[in-house]
């Protein structure tokens, strides 16, 4: 072990300088190498670790700056096929040149297997699952390394309830007809079952539980506790990945999971599942449940590769069957912050989240990690592994065996083919005892294993946590990748550097079990075959899929027979696809429930290797039964459609039919549609009106309502918190306070405007500098050097001063001096919709104008999406802020919160209202200044129902509605206000949502080569912030797109949309003429199409307006 660590680390630091090595010779051999990545995080992840004098030629990557004429030149020259390409999920528009490429990231049919919780399961399932297969002797040998999950199979609720009877979790127990001695009995089981995971081995640094000493008490706990104490099962969605579609289910709550009756079981009739049996005993991490994330590539020549460094995931919570909120709860026991430990599961909560925990499998011994500049805050440990490498290595071996074997994912070798995977694994120790090696009996002693739970093929290339630990770990596995496999096959003049690869030993002799043939794995072996000779992937994948639909026959008629002939389709689902020459490419090609088909034949898949779950399915579903707008009995009246017709002035007209159909809404940026609760607070306050006692209480209710929601701080130190302001709209309470600036402002001062913004945020603070003479400056982050010299005449909106009349910068710390007075910036932009770092900005701001401006945040776009709390998440540095509720599901009401903590919300007032009464609060100063006339008492009312709707699905998800789903009145006493608690929890279900969908729609615009998204994402504003976290939070966008397409005007893709009952918009979206000038739509008389996207939209509503565009003429030209 010790020689290889050394040579390992000797590897590792050599490497680099081969790096440097292949980019210098490549440029003297003058051959150019090109290289397409797609996906924005797999290109800004990979591209730097690719040699410099490699071109990318990638389309319409978001990066593209000073090396576009470069990339553009060197397209020109050569025929278009990329040496090396990468893409997490092979697209359409590659297909065209994938056989071709020199090195591929997929092996034919690799997605479809590897990928797949159903197919893992079965080639665990089958008559090898414990055993390795000796093609010698042509016998099956026991492997006391290899671990395996018992699995069983199953669909819907039916299938679901037949599986849980089988295994005993539906029993008598279940029913209601308990006596004082059964609870005695549970209770001491449950008890009797604490005290062993009070024993079960830690990993932590400085447990004295740890795996390296095992105590007598520890070595008992390998024993699974008898069924009737611990009778645990994980079930998975299997076409699911990430936090969601994952449950753990025992006896406590098997009969509520599975009821059929009563609409609250997650599981869907038309979806597949599989039921893992809890791995036991778990070693955990600091008292908390764990698995390891291991880094596996698998050639295509049958090898596999376990890099030596990993991640820990921990739960949030301590392991234990007792809930810290609610005792010895039944119904707590099965958690998901105890038992999933998925990082996107985990991510919400802050204060519990563990991030990633280095481990390295060539380590016995606790080590640490140090970044670059040697800061000792930035050190982590490292989890010593190497004890369960072994077991890595077995399950890992197994997995090639049996998919090569078995001729499921072979023929990869002509474009020198690969799957990298991330292997889940459940760290677990079993005894020895019992199992013959070599004809003798083992020792007693216990054997550390690991049980593999999933497979992601592609992992994800981003981190939870963005720490550098992290992104330096990524980095080094990618980078050794690189080295070996990528970098050498590609320019032969250059050796594989293995790094941190482990390989693991896979003869050929295990792949070649099948009966070969001249497209089998003995062409591998065959060195001096042609190339051309070679079977080319694409049908390669076509022969997998047909082995793997011909096998899993087989295993369902296996199980017909052993069942008397008699199959239920709620048990396994027969799974045979007809295949034919297009459908060689796509992921999860097997589980049907996720593939849809297009008019071409071509297969999509609807899950991407993203955060689609089945709980954020069951979110979007609750969501809308609380919206009469989705009701098919309320949803798409005649009004609905004239008024969007009015609104673009469209002339087109519907049948009956078409008007009564149910519609897809995409334009929440416009306006989002209303719940119940809000329907029913206003229209409660327009049956009896008394302003002075009704309407004061309403208008306080609405004031509290939004303090929860939009400020955060402290529950209950009000007297403390920002100002909440109302106002008709916001663009009339910006105009209020541009015009009271006027008062503060002088000849001396300066306003910077970010071009990014709203004209709300932007006009009139134009006015007001011009109206006091103060000198104003324009950001304008995405403007290329190039365009500084030119005005905007020609844009759209001329009613904005010329560029040239303003100094500009596209980096803001150039604008920012100790005379800014005012800066005017968007959270987001609702045309990009792009997060900005405005913690990381106001903090800069305030610096370099030593505390001197003011800083004023539209937050218009964002706070449907994302918790605002201006009392928490700015560092008190953000002055002022403003929310349409009309586009936070509320009824139509402004919102201006000031931070009255802020030096400058007291020289604001100081300006304006110099000899104000003493007794008077800076609250209600600040309503007599901004606030004008009499506030509407309905509007108010509606905000109240706003808050209502908040706590109505925290209550949903927490499970405190009894089983009712839909909205009734007194469900929520009207004097139980939402708390922000409940808020946080909210949004996190919200952007759980739409992250999925966001990332759906994103992939699926992403393959149409005649549609440029508008990304805002590379604005030259990353300097303002010294940690990397700040930094990428840039990264971070809403679920609203906009894209231009090179053919098709923006409005005539709307009136298609229209027409087939999907709602979007098109246009400037009162954008400034700057950023349609610096995103090239200026010229563009219908300017941008915009698609919006809520909580309560569904992954299906994506999926269905991608394919009506792929149904206009002209759209793939």
């Amino acid at each position: 072990m010790k020689e290889l660590v050394d040579d390992i680390n000797l590897n590792r630091k050599s490497k680099n300088n081969k790096i440097s090595e292949a980019t210098t010779n490549t440029a003297t051999t003058g051959i150019r190498h090109s290289y397409v990545v797609t996906g924005v995080v797999a290109n800004a992840r990979l591209s730097p670790l690719l040699p410099k004098e490699w071109v990318d030629i990638t389309p319409n990557r978001v990066d593209a700056s000073d090396d576009v004429s470069t990339a553009d030149s060197y397209k020109s020259q050569t025929t278009m096929i990329p040496s090396f390409l990468w893409e997490n999920s092979p697209r359409r528009e590659t297909k065209g040149y994938r056989d071709d490429v020199t090195v591929y990231s997929h092996l034919p049919n690799g997605i479809n297997i590897l990928d797949s919780k159903w197919v893992l399961g079965r080639l665990f399932a089958d008559d090898y699952d414990t055993r390795t297969w000796d093609s010698s002797s042509k016998k099956v040998n026991r492997d006391p390394l290899l671990a395996t999950c018992k699995t069983h199979f199953f669909c819907g609720l039916n299938g679901f309830n037949k599986f849980a009877e089988s295994v005993k979790l539906l029993t008598t127990d279940n029913n209601n007809d308990h006596n004082d001695d059964d609870d005695d009995d549970e209770k001491k089981r449950r008890y009797e079952l604490e005290k062993i995971i009070s024993n079960l081995p830690d990993l932590a640094v400085g447990s004295s539980k740890s795996p390296s000493h095992l105590s007598a008490e520890q070595k008992l706990v390998v024993d699974r506790p008898p069924i009737n104490m611990l009778n645990w099962w994980v079930v998975k969605d299997a076409g699911s990945n990430g936090a969601g579609g994952v449950w753990v289910v025992g006896r406590e709550n098997a009969k509520a999971f599975g009821d059929c009756d009563s609409g609250t079981s997650p599981l869907f009739e038309s979806h597949k599942y599989v039921a893992q049996e809890y791995v036991w005993p778990p070693v955990l991490y600091d008292g908390k449940k764990c698995h390891v994330r291991v880094y596996v590539t698998i050639t295509c020549d049958g090898q596999a590769f376990i890099h030596r460094r990993a991640f820990l995931h921990v739960a949030n919570n301590n392991f234990t069957i007792y809930n810290d909120d609610a005792g010895s709860d039944d119904g707590n026991t099965f958690k998901d912050s105890t038992h999933i430990t998925n990082c996107c599961a985990n991510s919400h909560d802050d204060d519990k989240f563990a991030g990633e925990i280095l481990a390295d499998f060539c380590e016995t011994k606790y080590t640490t990690w140090k970044s670059d500049d040697d800061d000792d805050l930035k050190q982590q440990p490292i989890i010593p592994l190497a004890d369960f490498f072994p077991s890595v290595q077995a399950t890992v071996s197994a997995v090639v065996q049996k998919t090569f074997r078995k001729g499921f994912i072979e023929g990869g070798q002509k474009n020198n083919g690969f799957e990298y995977c991330g292997m889940d694994f459940m760290l677990s120790y079993k005894k020895k005892e019992d199992v013959v090696i070599d004809g003798n009996n083992s020792d007693e002693s216990l054997q550390p294993v690991a049980y593999l739970l999933e497979i992601n093929s592609p992992p994800s290339q981003d981190t939870a946590s963005s720490l550098p630990h992290a992104e330096n770990l990524h980095n080094e596995v990618l980078r050794d990748w690189m080295t070996y496999w990528i970098i050498p096959k590609i320019d032969h003049n250059y050796l594989p550097i293995a790094g941190g690869w482990q390989h693991c030993s896979v003869s050929s002799s295990d792949r070649s079990d099948r009966s070969s043939t001249s497209t089998g794995t003995e062409q591998v072996n065959n060195s001096h075959e042609r190339k051309e000779d070679l079977i080319l992937p694409s049908k390669a994948s076509i022969l997998n899929k047909i082995r793997w639909a011909l096998y899993e026959s087989k295993v369902q008629k296996n199980k017909m027979q052993q069942n008397g002939g008699n199959q239920d389709r709620n048990d396994e689902v027969t799974n045979i696809n007809e295949h034919d020459n297009n459908n060689d490419d796509h992921k999860g090609t097997q589980l049907q429930s996720n593939v849809k088909h297009d008019d071409n034949g071509d297969d999509y898949v609807c899950n991407d290797n993203v955060n689609t779950s089945t709980t954020a399915i069951e979110i979007s579903r609750f969501a809308r039964s609380q919206f009469p707008f989705f009701s098919s009995s309320s949803c798409s009246t005649n009004g609905d459609v004239a008024n969007h017709q009015n609104d673009n002035n469209n002339k087109s007209t519907f049948n009956d039919s078409k008007q009564q159909q149910q519609q897809i809404f995409f334009e929440n940026a416009g306006g989002t549609q209303v719940p119940q609760s809000v329907i029913d607070c206003v229209q409660k306050s327009l049956i009896r009106r008394h302003r002075e006692i009704i309407g004061n209480e309403t208008k306080a209710a609405a004031r509290e309502t939004l303090r929860k929601i939009l400020v955060g701080g402290n529950e209950k130190k009000t007297d403390a918190s920002s100002v909440v302001l109302l106002g008709l709209n916001t663009t009339s309470l910006l105009v209020s306070l541009a015009q009271r600036y006027v008062q503060l402002l002088s000849s001396t001062d300066e306003v910077v405007l970010s071009t990014e913004n709203h004209v709300a945020n932007f006009e009139p603070w134009i006015e007001a500098a011009t109206t006091a003479g103060a000198t104003i400056k324009l950001w304008t982050p995405f403007r290329k050097k190039h365009q500084d010299e030119h005005s905007s005449s020609s844009s759209s909106s001329s009613s904005l001063p010329l560029l040239s009349k303003y100094e500009t910068s596209s980096n803001i710390n150039d604008l920012i001096t100790p005379h800014t007075r005012v800066v005017a910036l968007p959270h987001a932009s609702n045309v990009l919709g792009s997060i900005r770092p405005i913690s990381a900005l106001s903090k800069m701001i305030k610096y370099h104008s030593n505390g001197y401006a003011h800083v004023v945040v539209d937050g218009v776009a964002v706070a449907a999406h994302a918790f605002v709390g201006l009392d928490e998440n700015f560092g008190g540095n953000v002055d002022w802020y403003v929310v349409s509720i009309h586009k936070l599901f509320g009824p139509h009401l402004g919102v201006l919160m000031a931070n009255q903590q802020s030096k400058s919300i007291e020289q604001f007032l100081e300006a304006n209202d110099p000899s104000c009464p003493g007794t008077t609060t800076n609250e209600e100063r600040l309503q007599i200044l901004l606030e004008s006339g009499t506030a509407n008492n309905e509007s108010c009312a509606g905000a109240k129902g706003l808050g209502m709707y908040f706590k109505l699905v925290s209550n949903w998800y927490e499970g405190k509605l009894g089983g009712k789903s839909a909205f009734t009145s007194g469900m929520i006493a009207t004097d139980t206000m939402v708390s922000m608690r409940e808020v946080r929890l909210v949004y996190s279900l919200f952007r759980k949502v739409e992250t999925s969908l966001l990332k759906t729609l994103i992939r699926r615009l992403s393959r149409y080569p005649l549609v440029r998204i508008l990304d805002g994402s590379s604005m030259e504003y990353l300097h303002c912030g010294s940690g990397s976290g700040s930094d990428r939070s840039a990264l971070l966008r809403l679920p609203t797109v906009s894209f231009v397409h090179k053919i098709i005007p923006s409005r005539d893709i709307y009136t298609f949309c229209l027409e087939k009952g999907i709602i979007c918009r098109h246009g400037f979206f009162l954008c400034t003429n700057y950023l349609s000038d610096d995103f090239n739509f200026s010229d563009n008389q219908d300017g941008v199409f915009r698609i919006s996207l809520a909580h309560y939209n569904t992954s299906q509503e994506v999926e269905t307006i991608c394919d009506n565009f792929e149904k206009m003429p002209r759209w793939d030209n």
